[in-house]
Formats: structure tokens, sequence, C-alpha cells
């Protein structure tokens, strides 16, 4: 079979590769469909994102690498011993890393804080490829009449709902989300189903924010034309958010807000009120 595999960062190769084969907790799956993080093409080109020194360090050990890929919808061919969450012929997309079992946490019954989960794609094989081998709690199966492609954008939306879930907004609350790629766009319409009462989505763009008014925010914020602080205050009469989430922030020279927009959230928030930071900070 095909497979894409990398032997340095800006080095990726396709070439012929052994079919994989499910151990036991395993299964094998068809690639469907996949898209890319913007984090994984930042890993690829080798910038210092998050994960950076551990690929590093990865491909220094041992090279070339199956790296990359977990937003994918794909097909269950193969199912190894003692998986029974999936069967063969499902359509299945990945939903979340794995616990490692051994650490502190995880032995203490609190695996949702594992400081050593199992992640797709780093610490397994990656979804580049005609077939890959994932383990099966990392998948959940899902109807067909869920498309590839929307199979594909419900990884991270997946880790929206987790994020969203963590602030415990209230009925009523006035939730501000900072930044409209993705995962903000995620991130607006998760705390609108939620229970907020007022979503202020803030973005840089129209043509997004016109999206944005779409998909369920109440109104709408150009940086580029009001200061997005004074307006905030102003929609809360001096009040303040009570939820404000920040999915712009990250390296300036990767097109994000570095730490400008974390500071901007943290501006408008009331007192006693839960700021949540998604983007990667540099």
């Amino acid at each position: 079979m095909k497979a894409w595999l990398s032997y340095d960062f800006n080095d990726m190769r396709m070439e012929d590769v052994p079919m994989p084969h499910a151990e036991p907790g395993w299964v094998v799956v068809k690639v469907r469909m996949l898209e890319l993080s913007v984090t994984e093409v930042a890993e690829f080109r080798g910038l210092p994102v998050s994960s950076h020194a551990n690929i590093k360090r990865m491909l220094a050990e041992k090279r070339p690498l199956q790296l990359w890929g977990h937003e994918f919808s794909g097909e269950v061919v193969e199912v190894g011993r003692g998986v029974t969450n999936v069967r063969l012929g499902d359509h299945v997309f990945y939903h979340r890393g794995v616990p490692c079992g051994t650490c502190k946490y995880c032995t203490a019954g609190y695996p949702q804080y594992c400081r050593s989960c199992i992640n797709v794609a780093e610490d397994t094989p990656g979804c580049l490829a005609e077939f890959f081998a994932i383990p099966s709690s990392t998948i959940v199966a899902i109807p067909d009449a869920i498309t590839d492609m929307e199979a594909c954008a419900m990884q991270p939306l997946v880790s929206i709902m987790g994020t969203v879930e963590a602030a415990r907004i209230e009925m009523g609350d006035t939730v501000v989300v900072i930044g409209q790629g993705p995962m903000g766009l995620d991130c607006m319409q998760v705390a609108r189903t939620v229970g907020a009462g007022k979503v202020i989505a803030i973005a840089r763009r129209n043509e997004v924010l016109s999206l944005s008014k779409r998909l369920g925010a109440d109104i709408t914020i150009n940086t580029t034309e009001i200061d997005p602080v004074a307006a905030v205050m102003d929609i809360t009469r001096g009040l303040g958010a009570d939820v404000v989430f920040e999915c712009a922030g990250g390296a300036k020279e990767q097109g994000h807000s570095g730490t400008d927009t974390m500071m901007q959230g943290l501006d408008m928030l009331r007192n006693e009120g839960k700021f949540v930071e998604i983007g990667y900070l540099p």
C-alpha cells in the first residue's frame, strides 16, 4: 500500500509500505477522507509549536515515520482481539487520545487528567496512508448519513465540546468567542447550544463574521473597525462577559495574534468570570 513517510521536517515522501495488521485492542482503518489541522502543517514545517521538541526527538531516534493525520473519515477493515466498541465495516472517526493507564492520575482513577496521553498520528501512525492501524478506544462508529467531510470535521468539534463543558456555562451567560476560525466557529455554536443567553463573535474579517452570524452569533465585532474591549463592555453595560473563549492566540509569524487577544479577553471579562485559552500561545 502507499503511505506518506516523513524523513525530516519539510521532507515527506510517498512510498510503498507493508499493510498494517490489527494487534489486540487495535483495528485497521481504510482512509476515506482526511484533513490536516493547521497545527500539523506547522509541525511538518518545523515551526515552534507545542509538540515541536517531541517530534524533533522522534525523528532523531527513528526515520522515516508515518506522522500526522488524525482528522479523518474511515472504514474498519480489520479488528484485533478484544475489540468490542467497533465492528468490521463501521464508519468511524477519531474521537480522543488514550490515557496511558500508568501515571499517577490514571492509577488514582482520574484518567481525564493524564499527562502522558497516547495521541494518534504522533504516538501512533497517522492516517496519511491508504490504511493505518489505530487503538479502537480512540475511535467511534458513526451513521453513514454523516458525510466523509463532516466526519473529518467532527474531531476538532469533539475537542471543543470538552472545552466548553469544562467552562460550565450557565443559562443566560454572556459568552465571547475571540477568533472565528474552525475552532472559534465550533466554540461559538456549542456555547449557543448549551444555554448561553448572548454569544458575541469577534474576528478581523467581515466574511467570516457573516458566517458566524448565520451559525448563531447574536453580535459580531470586527476588530479592525472597533475596539473589541470597549464594545463588549458597552454591550454588557460595564459588567463584562461571563465567559470568554480565546481562539486566536498563537505565534504571530504563523498568522495568529500572539498574546494580544488573550489580554483583550481578560480585559473584557467580568469579576470572577471564566477565561478559557484555546489558541496555542507562544
